[in-house]
């Protein structure tokens, strides 16, 4: 194996050199993000932002190809790295046919493109099958399928169209691409193994991870002295707080907070490269502020307070596993950290957001919503003007205004779920039932040593269907799951299938506060559940997990614009659309009408991944009742509009607001979109 860093300009001009991606390998396949965070990486290079640009490695073996080397000719074996050096052809060649240079062009064409021989060999790069008649095709000016869903032709005319498009000068993107390095890496046939090599670099255990690819990235173009010196002094100290694996999270986290926007999670360092170069800052500056708030999500996660109670409600998070939150938190303790909250305020903001939290949890609200909630909640706080005086009445403003799928349930909502529902198998019963037993209790016996006990046992005896009466089973079946008839007990084992008198000896002796309600009853049957559920919200949750008053004078209206996914339930008729967000992209709907805005949500699916999107036309998913809503036959549509000049598409037009976003949903579904990847706003 021979491996050494190379330009890329260096690499692709080797003379009577071809590139050959060998049948096993997939489809050239980058999509439009991939192609345009390429691009915006060569702007920063044209600009003058940045020396260099590393674009990552390339492994070959040479081939033994017998025309090609009758012909003079070397032929690299791409193992790995495809899709740069098919990028980096496309890129070229949109920089060939606009270029007015002849000289440019020139070197262009013979460097990099071609070899200067005759034969099949002519250019450079040889696809796999599918992709090479593109390819030939596009290279050699013949005519192209307008149709051609090939990601080489798309990608190609991505790059022309933004170049074209560019305040940039095309010499200088020309000029950018000699500033681009890769590491080579080149196996020996006899020596190595390549399907091993490939594997190896391929492989989920050992590629590199979005921290690993961040680190990288901040450090990597600098001076050997500066990566040593922002390295001890920062990374190094993040990686002591959170360990590599969490890394990660914190930033997804960071970025949520500093966005207002969720990072897919396997993409959070393409947001992060994103972000950072926004920013007006230095890198030193960047890692000061990731160093700060890593401090804070350390605490997060290891609970490293002074203060008890806010150990003790954090933890709660925890239990709770409501991360979800933490983008919020991180706002949350930097403003303690900055004095612009006091320990107590702390305290009271994060109880009244596990009380939103918990509520919701219990009343069966999608936990999709609380990603939205979350990533706004403290951008719509500081909106408020002098919202540090009533810091807390603000925030809880905030959260009372909320409608719909992120609503904060009431009161009454809240104990119909409680005293009714079958809690045995919310996945938060340990939490709830120890959040019970330490209200007011001073002698708590460690949760570790628990277990969730049914009064009512699962399995009826004879004595327990004498006890419950005629009506025993249906009793049981209503009743076994109720929070009525469930308590914590240390003695699980032993209490199995007794008698109430029996269970009640027991319970009594297990020094459990909640078991002493059993203490004065003699008999435990529906009635009796009924009051201890009724109990137990009454005198403990009701008191624990408060919905938040706010006198009127001190009630504060937000003025950040509430917004919905795909997955609130949403009655939208009536409504306007103003805007749509898909990714980070958004889409202003002019007319304001809901089929405009599902026109621009196909389309830009449509160009994301086209052959996909063409699908659907025969896809029996949008088959209406009497008419296609997707198809290429506009006669098939009640009212067709077409999708695109280009495209012979068509949309079925007479659809409802509440059939688009049914559809809508749908399509993202099959796009593989998550809740917050579609984000729309309405009048």
């Amino acid at each position: 194996m021979k491996a050494s860093e190379i330009r890329f300009e260096e690499f692709l001009s080797q003379p009577k050199t071809n590139f050959l991606i060998p049948v096993y390998q997939r489809n050239y396949d980058w999509l439009n993000t991939q192609c345009n965070e390429f691009i915006k990486d060569i702007e920063v290079l044209a600009k003058q932002e940045k020396d260099n640009h590393f674009l990552g490695s390339v492994v070959y073996i040479k081939g033994d190809d017998t025309e090609a080397l009758e012909q003079g000719l070397k032929e690299y074996i791409i193992i790995d790295g495809q899709q740069r050096i098919t990028t980096i052809m496309l890129f070229l060649k949109a920089i060939y046919d606009l270029s007015q240079d002849k000289w440019e062009k020139e070197e262009i064409f013979e460097n990099f493109l071609i070899n200067k021989i005759r034969g099949s060999n002519k250019l450079k790069l040889k696809p796999i099958k599918n992709d090479n008649e593109i390819f030939e095709k596009l290279l050699n000016n013949m005519e192209l399928d307008k149709n051609q869903n090939s990601r080489i032709l798309i990608n190609y005319k991505l790059f022309k169209n933004h170049i074209e498009n560019s305040d940039i000068d095309i010499s200088k993107y020309f000029q950018a691409f000699r500033r681009i390095w890769i590491v080579y890496i080149e196996l020996d046939r006899e020596k190595d193994d390549p399907q091993l090599i490939f594997e190896s670099i391929n492989s989920t255990g050992l590629s590199l991870s979005e921290a690993d690819l961040i680190r990288n990235f901040i450090l990597m173009d600098k001076k050997h002295e500066e990566q040593n010196y922002l390295f001890e002094e920062y990374w190094s100290k993040i990686e002591k707080l959170l360990n590599s694996e969490k890394i990660s999270s914190f930033i997804r986290d960071y970025l949520t907070m500093k966005e207002s926007n969720i990072p897919k999670q396997n993409e959070v360092y393409i947001s992060f490269k994103r972000y950072s170069s926004k920013l007006n800052i230095s890198t030193e500056e960047l890692l000061q502020d990731l160093l700060y708030y890593s401090n804070i999500y350390s605490k997060f996660l290891y609970l490293n307070y002074d203060n008890k109670e806010i150990t003790k409600i954090v933890k709660e998070f925890q239990d709770l596993k409501v991360t979800v939150a933490f983008p919020y938190l991180l706002s949350l303790f930097s403003d303690l950290n900055q004095n612009i909250i006091d320990d107590i305020i702390l305290v009271k903001s994060i109880k009244l957001i596990r009380n939103y939290v918990f509520r919701r949890l219990v009343c069966e609200y999608n936990t999709n919503a609380l990603n939205k909630v979350f990533m706004i909640l403290h951008k719509e706080l500081i909106s408020i003007d002098n919202y540090k005086k009533n810091y807390y009445e603000c925030l809880a403003s905030i959260l009372i205004e909320k409608k719909r799928t992120a609503m904060f349930p009431r009161d009454e909502e809240f104990k119909q779920y409680f005293t009714t529902k079958n809690m045995y198998k919310f996945k938060n019963i340990k939490y709830l039932l120890y959040s019970l037993e330490s209200f007011k209790n001073k002698e708590l016996v460690s949760a570790s040593d628990l277990t969730i006990e049914h009064v009512m046992p699962q399995k009826l005896t004879i004595k327990w269907e004498i006890e419950l009466g005629n009506k025993s089973q249906e009793v049981h079946e209503k009743y076994l799951h109720n929070i009525g008839n469930l308590t914590l007990s240390g003695y699980n084992s032993n209490l199995s299938n007794k008698s109430f008198s029996d269970k009640k000896e027991i319970l009594k002796a297990s020094g459990i506060k909640l078991n002493k309600y059993f203490e004065t009853l003699n008999n435990w049957d529906k009635e009796e559940i009924e009051k201890r559920a009724e109990f137990l919200y009454e005198n403990i949750a009701f008191n624990i997990w408060k919905f938040p008053i706010i006198k009127e004078s001190l009630f504060i209206k937000s003025e950040i614009q509430e917004f919905y996914t795909l997955s609130d339930s949403t009655d939208v008729t009536g409504t306007k659309p103003k805007k749509i967000k898909i990714y980070n992209e958004i889409l202003v709907i002019k007319k304001r009408s809901w089929i405009e805005c599902f026109i621009k949500f196909n389309n830009y699916l449509y160009n994301y991944d086209t052959q996909l999107f063409e699908s659907f036309v025969v896809d029996d998913d949008f088959q209406g009742r009497e008419r296609r809503i997707i198809t290429n036959q506009h006669e098939l549509c009640r009212k067709p509009i077409k999708l695109n000049d280009d495209i012979n598409i068509y949309i079925e037009s007479n659809l409802s607001a509440t059939a688009i976003l049914k559809y809508m949903k749908l399509i993202s579904e099959k796009y593989g979109l998550e809740d917050d990847d579609v984000i729309f706003y309405v009048d």
